[in-house]
């Protein structure tokens, strides 16, 4: 991330690793926010993250690139269907209370899984946007 300051759009598809604490330490150490107090990605406007499944990691990178990102647009999250028990609602709760810099950055919580048509819900200023896309129906949460 540090040798990429000029990154304006970045999809990352999240494999999960399982792996014990002592392993996870060193990733989650990386990825606090504190530690980038000189660091910034100016150029950042969208990230696309495919197959997360609420780990630690994956939260933390997600709490990174928010507070880390003044001119970022779009953050599209896609849950891992196979993973995530609640459809991701645990996940989506916790992103949502993340400090964003950008006044502009818009959460996107895509759910491929979910047959749909097209419709928009307006709620407090926030829409649920239902939608048929070239790669299938999707169902998706903006915030």
């Amino acid at each position: 991330i540090r040798s990429s300051p000029n990154l304006q759009k970045v999809t990352i598809t999240v494999t999960a690793f399982g792996g014990p604490n002592s392993v996870m330490d060193p990733v989650l150490e990386f990825l606090d926010v504190e530690g980038y107090s000189d660091f910034s990605l100016n150029q950042l406007r969208e990230v696309e993250m495919q197959f997360v499944s609420g780990m630690k990691t994956e939260l933390e990178f997600i709490k990174l690139v928010l507070a880390k990102s003044p001119l970022l647009e779009n953050m599209l999250i896609e849950p891992n269907s196979q993973k995530v028990v609640d459809k991701g609602l645990r996940i989506l709760k916790e992103v949502i209370q993340f400090r964003r810099v950008s006044p502009n950055a818009e959460i996107i919580y895509k759910d491929p899984n979910e047959a749909s048509s097209n419709a928009k819900i307006e709620h407090i200023g926030r829409h649920y946007e239902e939608s048929d896309s070239d790669d299938g129906h999707y169902r998706a949460w903006h915030f």
